[in-house]
């Protein structure tokens, strides 16, 4: 009986329905585990893309605030500036030339006061014995009558102070008519004095439009601060970019 038993056992397993019971269970097995694959892979590759997107960011994010510590609070604009500042030694000439109005921030601004000086403390150290002034625009109260008004009430004769009334709209236009007034009045040397950061651009179109002329390029040491900035302020840095943007102009136009 067991014997038959064993045998009848065999037989139901190895029946063609129990064959295809099998084969249909591999079958439901291996499309639940298809369904399945899909999704996980797409989990992943959501999960890796958000990642790296992630990641992306934080490096534009370093990259953006990095260089805004550059270009705000580094001594790197200060370097970049103090290329542009043109300051000689001083040494007797024919007389000085005074450009006021260029190279600052705003239309309003003070700055004729440090060429005031500049051109008072030359004149007494017995330089020379000229003045020549012109100004880059045009105001109300133009900054070459304030800079007479000064020069004449620290002792100067109104004689030595030569102003040009005309009011040029680039360095380029005041310098060909400065040179004019130069030359009319023979003079073959100046000493020149513009704000700081304008004054690599002047220079570079004296020796363009006036070789004939030497220029000695001269500032108060004690308007310049030569020491390292960490923090200019967005002011200088504007004045900067324009300065060397304005050189490259010149220099495709051929004025320098």
């Amino acid at each position: 009986t067991s014997s038959a038993n064993q045998r009848v056992k065999i037989a139901k397993e190895n029946s063609w329905e129990s064959r295809f019971k099998s084969i249909s269970e591999i079958i439901r097995e291996e499309i639940v585990s298809l369904e399945k694959q899909p999704t996980e892979i797409n989990w992943k590759e959501r999960f890796n893309s958000y990642f790296n997107l992630r990641s992306k960011r934080r490096k534009i994010a370093i990259v953006i605030m990095f260089s805004f510590f550059i270009i705000l609070y580094s001594p790197l604009f200060w370097f970049v500036g103090e290329q542009l500042i043109v300051s000689d030694s001083p040494k007797k000439s024919d007389a000085i030339v005074v450009f006021s109005g260029d190279g600052e921030v705003s239309y309003q601004n003070l700055s004729y006061q440090n060429r005031a000086l500049d051109a008072i403390g030359l004149y007494k150290e017995g330089y020379t014995d000229k003045i020549f002034l012109s100004s880059g625009r045009e105001q109300t109260i133009a900054d070459v009558e304030m800079i007479k008004l000064y020069l004449v009430s620290k002792g100067v004769p109104e004689l030595s102070i030569y102003i040009l009334e005309k009011y040029p709209n680039s360095t380029y236009q005041n310098v060909i008519m400065v040179k004019e007034s130069l030359e009319k009045n023979n003079i073959k040397s100046i000493l020149f004095t513009t704000s700081p950061y304008h004054s690599r651009r002047a220079v570079l179109t004296w020796e363009k439009n006036a070789p004939n002329i030497e220029v000695i390029s001269f500032n108060m040491i004690n308007t310049l601060n030569r020491d390292v900035q960490w923090n200019i302020g967005l002011d200088k840095i504007r004045i900067i970019v324009y300065e060397y943007a304005a050189i490259v102009h010149n220099w495709f136009k051929g004025r320098i």
